[in-house]
């Protein structure tokens, strides 16, 4: 088979020569075979017969014929449910019960056999590029691995397994598919895989919607189908579906508002979407589907995440008969990765020692640049202190350098602080402000740094009250001046006094000091302070004259000097006010909230009564102020200002304040938005408001508040939303904000904030 024969033939060495030769012909016959590999080589052997009286010294030679057929590369499997009808049957009923069924495995039709066995093995239901719907032991009973052997020399094998459909009734699931996957045993084939079928025999509802997808801060309007699965007939009766948005698993969650004032949405139950718990579907009978409006709002939320997913889940009631498949909305992976990192210190501003070095301590925070997300891992930023190219404070001489200071915004969150102590010199009084930088660096991301700023250590002076009233008789009040050193500075050993002095002035604005002019006052005495202290206290009176004039607010200057070794420490004036009478910007008396004027019941509600005087403070501070107190025509507050009205005839009890809510013994909501034009609030916001720890809502809008934000805004723990935007606030975003844990609306924006 693998070549012609050849006859015998004779080799004749002539008398006198060593060596004869002789031709013979060697036909080799194509086979169609593929007949490489090991052992595959095939060879014919030529025989010498020794002749008589010789020795033959090689008896034989070898010839080697060489294949020349293409080894298959490819396996294809078949599969047949039904021998007995013509043709490869590839589906089958859920009621069709047990089945032989045969697998082909065979080689291309252009491809020759192999001179050796093939074994194919046969996954039933296995996986690959072609993944089974169908599931093991629900849809079929499992079936054991499958061997299918072609025979050398043969194209194809073939190998049968018993198949048990398992009927499920389980209405519209549809039709599904099992695998059949093919591996060749020590062999570089490539197997061509195939399926077959299993037909649903069952009643059956499928859920549509569309569109199917919204992105983060969309809403949407989406239309749910309700519909017969292919091949049941439509019921002569109507037939109701309800629909649950949503279901437990989902990788998108529901949020829900918790104040049906504002529909504001609480941190504890924000979640991805908002929508309605059911819709409902009625296919009319002998209709195939009937359709519903769904309403689906996504929200914004600040984590960076995976796409997800709302299940619509549907019930036609018991005893329908019909199952019903769901549908699938997904909001996509669409939220901004960070890629910086934003530092920010808390002071920003910081002072040095009038006597010797010191240490402060400073809260550095980090948090996610612009409208980025939080991320779902741990973000490490490690952190420094020290000088850069235009700093102009001095490592080592002005301040000491800081390294490894590491904050970590945990996985969810937006941003993390730490605290940390930084020692500053003593430096040279009346020199320039210096600065110096914290930078950071983080992992594939860009750390922003910070500036910090050296100053020259300043004192304050503080004065209460601020505002004194112009009455048809002489008005006086005792005026208590508080002195407080720089920050992180106390009073030496020996201690120290603060020189105060009261002066007016004949300027625009100002009060004249005389007996015939607008006040009197009596000399202060300096205040003590004791080795250690950082406060001091001293008390003095200002009598305020009536005049007939109409005229605007006027101002007291309260002035201190510092003595001995903190002598070079600049101590900041203090301002009394005396309001104009033109409109009658009048101070209100903290003790009428303990007397029954502003509160009912005082004895009996403490809380409120406290509140009520923080209120009186803070409207006193404001109303102090030289431009709130202006005439109304030069941008004053008018007479109808929600400050002004507090306390008035018509406005006497609290709880008639307008912009201030009380909840039950409490001021639970502060708000004192301007719209546009005005008039608008002046002044910086005074430290009292700290004191309204009942606030859940705090709101200053659109005003003209300057300065810092202060402090003791860290002490409203019950605060959820905070409202300052619009403003003229600077400095740092203080560091107690970050500790209010109920704090889900911060709003901050249109100010100069670092």
């Amino acid at each position: 088979t693998d070549y012609q024969p050849v006859a015998d033939f004779s080799v004749i060495i002539p008398a006198g020569e060593t060596q004869g030769s002789s031709i013979f012909s060697l036909s080799g016959t194509a086979d169609q075979l593929d007949e490489t590999g090991a052992g595959a080589s095939e060879t014919i052997t030529v025989k010498i017969v020794q002749p008589e009286g010789l020795t033959v010294s090689t008896a034989s030679r070898t010839v080697t014929l060489t294949d020349a057929d293409e080894t298959p590369q490819r396996v294809a499997l078949a599969v047949d449910l039904d021998p007995d009808i013509s043709g490869a049957q590839t589906f089958a009923a859920e009621d069709v019960g047990a089945r032989t069924v045969t697998v082909t495995a065979a080689f291309p039709d252009d491809a020759v056999p192999v001179n050796s066995r093939t074994v194919v093995d046969v996954a039933i239901g296995g996986q690959s590029t072609l993944a089974s719907t169908a599931a093991r032991g629900q849809d079929y009973e499992a079936v054991q691995t499958l061997r299918i052997v072609i025979p050398a020399g043969q194209r194809s094998g073939s190998a049968a397994f018993a198949l048990n459909v398992i009927d499920d009734e389980t209405p519209g699931e549809g039709s599904e598919t099992v695998s059949l996957v093919g591996t060749v045993a020590g062999g570089s084939y490539t197997v061509d895989n195939t399926f077959f079928t299993i037909t649903d025999n069952d009643k059956g509802i499928t859920l549509t919607v569309s569109p199917n997808q919204a992105g983060e801060g969309d809403s949407v309007s989406a239309t749910v189908t309700a519909e017969y699965a292919a091949g049941v007939t439509t019921p002569a009766d109507p037939v109701t579906v309800t629909v649950t948005v949503g279901k437990t698993g989902d990788t998108a969650t529901r949020s829900r508002a918790d104040d049906p004032d504002t529909a504001e949405v609480d941190e504890a139950v924000a979640g991805d979407y908002t929508a309605p718990e059911t819709v409902t579907i009625t296919i009319p009978a002998n209709t195939r589907s009937a359709t519903a409006d769904l309403a689906i709002a996504v929200d914004n939320d600040r984590t960076t995440e995976d796409a997800e997913t709302i299940t619509l889940t549907g019930s036609a009631g018991e005893g329908s008969g019909y199952a019903v498949q769901p549908a699938t909305f997904t909001i996509p992976a669409s939220d901004p990765v960070p890629t910086a990192i934003d530092l920010s210190l808390s002071p920003a501003t910081v002072a040095e020692s009038p006597d010797g070095s010191r240490s402060v301590i400073i809260t550095l925070r980090a948090a996610f640049a612009g409208d980025s997300k939080a991320r779902d891992q741990d973000t490490i930023i490690n952190a420094s202190v020290g000088a850069v190219a235009g700093d102009t404070a001095t490592p080592r001489v002005d301040f000491q350098p800081r390294d490894n200071l590491a904050v970590t915004i945990p996985a969810g969150s937006r941003s993390a602080s730490i605290r940390f102590g930084l020692v500053i010199s003593s430096g040279t009084a009346g020199e320039e402000p210096e600065t110096l930088t914290v930078s950071g660096q983080a992992a594939g991301l860009t750390v922003n740094p910070v500036k910090l700023t050296i100053t020259d250590p300043t004192a304050t002076l503080t004065v209460s009250p601020a505002v004194l009233t112009e009455n048809s008789a002489d008005n006086t009040q005792a005026i208590t001046v508080t002195a407080t050193l720089p920050a992180g500075v106390v009073a030496p050993a020996g201690g120290t006094t603060v020189t105060v002095s009261v002066a007016g002035g004949t300027g625009d604005g100002q009060a004249e000091r005389g007996p015939a002019k607008d006040f009197t006052a009596t000399t202060p005495a300096a205040i003590s302070l004791a080795a250690g202290a950082t406060t001091g206290t001293t008390t003095f009176n200002i009598t305020v004259r009536p005049d007939t004039a109409a005229e605007g607010a006027e101002t007291i200057t309260v002035s201190g000097s510092l003595s001995g070794s903190l002598s070079s420490t600049t101590v900041t004036d203090a301002v009394v006010t005396i309001a104009g009478n033109d409109g009658a910007l009048t101070a209100l008396d903290p003790a009428d909230c303990a007397d029954g004027t502003y509160v009912d019941n005082p004895g009996s509600n403490a809380d409120l009564v406290a509140d009520c005087q923080a209120l009186v403070a803070i409207r006193n501070h404001w109303l102090g102020n030289a431009d709130n107190a202006r005439p109304a025509a030069e941008g004053g507050l008018p007479a109808n200002h929600a400050l002004r009205s507090w306390g008035s005839v018509d406005r006497t009890k609290i709880t008639n304040w307008p912009g201030v809510t009380v909840s039950g013994s409490r001021v639970t909501r502060l708000s004192l938005e301007t719209g546009t034009g005005g008039p608008y609030l002046y002044g910086t916001i005074p430290t009292e408001i700290g004191s309204l720890t009942g606030l859940t809502f705090l709101n200053l809008s659109n005003n003209r508040l300057s300065g810092e934000i202060p402090s003791q805004i860290g002490s409203l723990t019950a605060l959820t939303r905070l409202h300052l935007p619009n403003n003229r606030l600077t400095g740092s975003i203080p560091s107690g904000i970050t500790s209010l844990t109920g704090l889900v609306n911060l709003v901050l924006s249109g100010n100069q904030l670092s």
